[in-house]
């Protein structure tokens, strides 16, 4: 529970465009945002059953998404982002930790998928996802650093109904900190392999 009762704030700005380009190929969007909130609980470093309040914390980035189809075959996804979250005013022991970073808060996040059909009945697709280092506690003196890890996948449709779909998650088998705390990082999944089938009605 918290250690008082007050309220949490905030105040957002966000713009964003949207744009279509190689004779209707072609798609991006693009956003900028600004956060600022007070009064965020988070967790008590000594004494993880308790929150305690954070001053004010402040994050501003940018969000960007392409969408290419170079054939009818072939088509390309990604997006990227890139976030300035920082704490504006957080005391911790008495120490003052303004302009860290917040815990479990990777500045760059981006994906790349990319999917081609053989026949009308065979599909692949590949995927790549990005994080960047994060840290396990306010103070910013624990880490991990950045991974990146590859999807596979494959479809074959049966008939119009069913689908067999085989994927591979983690196919590089990449170790990763899916979650950190000041005393513990929690492993993101291994390795593996998933064969499941689509049926529709």
């Amino acid at each position: 529970m918290r250690n008082n009762s007050e309220l949490t704030t905030g105040r957002q700005w966000e713009f964003g465009t949207k744009l279509d380009f190689w004779e209707g190929k072609g798609t991006a969007t693009l956003a900028a945002y600004h956060i600022t909130r007070k009064n965020i609980a988070t967790q008590d470093p000594n004494n993880s059953a308790l929150t305690v309040l954070v001053g004010e914390q402040s994050s501003k980035g940018v969000e960007l998404a392409v969408g290419l189809q170079p054939t009818r075959r072939w088509s390309i996804q990604g997006n990227a982002s890139y976030v300035d979250a920082r704490y504006e005013n957080y005391q911790q022991g008495g120490v003052s930790l303004a302009g860290r970073t917040p815990t479990n808060t990777p500045s760059t996040v981006a994906n790349l998928w990319t999917s081609y059909t053989f026949t009308p009945a065979l599909q692949g697709n590949i995927g790549i996802r990005h994080v960047g280092k994060v840290y396990a506690d306010a103070a910013n003196t624990l880490s991990w650093p950045s991974y990146t890890l590859l999807d596979l996948g494959l479809s074959y449709r049966v008939n119009r109904n069913v689908t067999v779909v085989g994927r591979v998650r983690n196919a590089t088998d990449k170790r990763y900190a899916a979650n950190l705390t000041s005393t513990m990082a929690y492993l993101g999944a291994p390795r593996t392999a998933d064969l499941s089938v689509r049926v529709a009605f």
